[in-house]
């Protein structure tokens, strides 16, 4: 073994622990921001009481199944229909605008969440899509016999090149420091272990229970409007969204291959489509809530650890 591997093998190896808190910040982040927007749309929605507590946190169709239908608004200019906004309706033809009735401005006021929802689900859905690719399948399987390998040429190499700078560099920073750093790089190595098993699982579950959806093609990737299939509403596709929220009667349409005539014409289809979309967002926030608690809970025994041996030394 080279000493330049040896060196190499443990900047990695503590670099993994010292990243710890920040995995930590971005995974807790996540799950709480999905946690909090699927919330307040249940209780805007009024999600009737008999519906469980994780039912009304997780299926996003179904709470918006309970929002109230509108009617279409018509441009009285050119007779297109109008796209509700937060504070006025836009005709999607000569662009003009009017006021929004009383009624549809309080339902127009749930417009943002929703749309950030089912921007969110779009980027589950692309993941989701990674994730089965075969070769992230064979890289998360292979790291997680690369990770023992790794702390195996770190404890040779600490003992075969003890004059290292990263060895030096621990010296210098004192025995309390250095041993907190060890004891981060270690929790690191088994915390990186479970992030490569739970990726593994991960991409596993995607691919048991969830249809592969098409990469967007290079025509459908720009901002483009469109007609709501069951109301004929219009609706507007942001730039490489997969689904688009109908602002009158909340169904989710699909462009590519769900989009117009097909989804009206195969309703099978449209609920595979439905069921990969969110079924994306619950199966890979599930793992993110999971891992951020597991995270958080050996980040905690292992801070109470250090400072036992920290009193227990200065004892």
């Amino acid at each position: 073994m080279s000493f330049k591997l040896y060196q190499l093998c443990a900047l990695v190896f503590l670099g993994q622990g010292l990243a710890l808190p920040i995995i930590a910040l971005i995974s807790g982040r996540a799950w709480w921001r999905q946690a909090s927007e699927l919330e307040a749309l249940s209780k805007q929605a009024a999600v009737p009481a008999r519906a469980s507590g994780k039912e009304r946190e997780e299926d996003l169709p179904r709470l918006l199944a309970h929002l109230p239908k509108l009617a279409p608004l018509q441009c009285q200019s050119c007779g297109a229909g109008l796209r509700l906004g937060e504070h006025e309706a836009v005709c999607s033809h000569c662009s003009t605008r009017r006021a929004l009735p009383e009624d549809y401005a309080a339902l127009a006021r749930l417009k943002p969440l929703c749309v950030r929802l089912i921007a969110r689900a779009n980027r589950h859905v692309r993941l989701a899509n990674a994730l089965q690719h075969t070769v992230t399948r064979t890289f998360f399987r292979a790291m997680i016999f690369v990770e023992p390998i790794l702390l195996g040429v770190v404890l040779f190499g600490a003992k075969a090149f003890p004059e290292s700078a990263v060895d030096r560099a621990l010296e210098a920073a004192g025995e309390g420091l250095s041993m907190v750093v060890m004891m981060m790089a270690f929790l690191g190595f088994i915390i990186w272990m479970v992030v490569f098993v739970m990726l593994s699982g991960l991409a596993g579950d995607v691919r048991e229970h969830l249809a592969a959806l098409p990469v967007l093609r290079p025509t459908t990737r720009a901002r483009e409007t469109a007609q709501c299939a069951p109301c004929g509403a219009p609706i507007a596709y942001e730039s490489g969204a997969l689904a688009a929220l109908c602002d009158y009667c909340h169904v989710v349409s699909y462009r590519a291959r769900f989009a117009g005539q097909e989804r009206a014409a195969s309703q099978a289809q449209v609920e595979e489509a439905d069921a990969t979309l969110f079924g994306a967002m619950r199966i890979i926030e599930e793992h993110t809530s999971t891992f951020f608690f597991t995270l958080s809970i050996m980040m905690f025994a292992s801070l109470v650890l250090c400072v036992i041996c920290v009193l227990g030394g200065d004892g």
